[in-house]
């Protein structure tokens, strides 16, 4: 595992197609491409935590999947999200959530009540969806979860995640890599020793491994990022180009309420593993 010494030295380039010297006409053509359509992080290959202990990465790609130890790349940008399902049975699974946040502050769903609205959407004349102040939110505090054998828990109800976009070597745009709440602590930690140094996520090149953990009977993996090298002044510049171009195309999902009733919200995301504790 890389130290803290290994931030502040130099190695061999790290070729990523988007920071290479021609970092803007490469992007130029992906704007081409995409014709003012925005990104959002359901049309990026998706790379997940693996469930149950795994401690290899599954990497959608053209011809299928890889499999890899270590993801490593450059964290152009990350993001909060936050994700709630009344149901802690299969009745849930692989089903869009009853409330879900997209900034990790304001909720929208329909969570029965809940004491922290502060808008509501009306179809019909009728209350059809929420706005939620997910920091009041009493789904958003420890102890509330309850597992699937209907027993407390010490994690909050409502999921957290970071959402970390990574652009590997040779790729132009990232991939969407979704840190469950047991992953949360060790990359919470890894940003604040960048800070610490003054240093940017997207200034260092990361690599995240997996470790594998028990609580109880479960195992489970956990993201271990660290840094391996810091990025020269030539390549940190290329890298804030790069960040300028995507990220006006990299939008959010916006859990829209709906107008004219049928099924919401329109673009589910799919339940994390979560079989630790979520708080370090």
């Amino acid at each position: 595992m890389a130290t803290d010494k290994a931030v502040a030295t130099q190695s061999d380039s790290f070729e990523l197609a988007g920071y290479a010297p021609d970092a803007d006409s490469a992007m130029e053509v992906v704007k081409e491409n995409l014709r003012g359509d925005a990104i959002t992080e359901f049309d990026l290959p998706r790379v997940k935590v693996p469930a149950g202990g795994g401690k290899a990465w599954v990497i959608p790609t053209f011809e299928g999947e890889d499999i890899t130890e270590t993801l490593t790349g450059v964290i152009v940008d990350w993001g909060v999200r936050r994700q709630y399902w009344e149901s802690s049975t299969s009745d849930g699974e692989g089903g869009p959530p009853d409330c879900s946040s997209v900034d990790g502050e304001v909720g929208i769903g329909n969570t029965g009540g809940i004491s922290s609205v502060i808008n509501s959407y009306d179809v019909d004349g009728k209350p059809a969806a929420y706005e939620y102040d997910c920091e009041a939110c009493p789904l958003n505090q420890f102890g509330t979860a309850v597992g699937d054998d209907g027993q407390p828990r010490e994690g909050k109800a409502c999921k957290e995640q970071r959402m970390l976009f990574l652009l590997p070597e040779g790729e132009l745009l990232p991939w969407a890599v979704p840190m469950p709440p047991t992953s949360i602590g060790p990359v919470r930690r890894y940003f604040q020793r960048m800070s610490s140094r003054a240093i940017p996520v997207y200034g260092v090149v990361t690599t995240i491994r997996l470790e594998q953990l028990r609580n109880g009977p479960n195992l489970y993996s956990v993201a271990a990022p660290s840094a391996d090298r810091r990025l020269d002044s030539d390549e940190l510049a290329r890298v804030k180009s790069y960040r300028a171009g995507l990220l006006p195309m990299l939008a959010t999902v916006q859990a829209t309420p709906p107008t004219e009733g049928g099924d919401w919200p329109p673009e589910p995301d799919s339940r994390e593993d979560d079989p630790g504790p979520e708080h370090e």
